[in-house]
């Protein structure tokens, strides 16, 4: 093999494995932001339940869906 064609593997392996990586990275933070807006949904839905609850012990009104 020459010299030349070595080179140019080596620099696609080393492409590849820099894609890899930034995927693999990527992902990790796609979970993790995913995880933080489930527990913000969670927390959201537990304020508007005390809300609710504040509205009807104040106003003696209550919502009906």
């Amino acid at each position: 093999m020459s010299p030349e064609l070595i080179a140019i593997l080596t620099i696609g392996v080393s492409l590849g494995g820099g894609q890899l990586a930034t995927a693999v990275w990527v992902a990790g933070r796609f979970e993790r932001v995913g995880n933080e807006m489930a527990d913000l949904r969670q927390r959201l839905a537990r304020l508007e339940g005390l809300l609710d609850g504040l509205r009807e012990a104040i106003s003696g009104w209550r919502e009906t869906v």
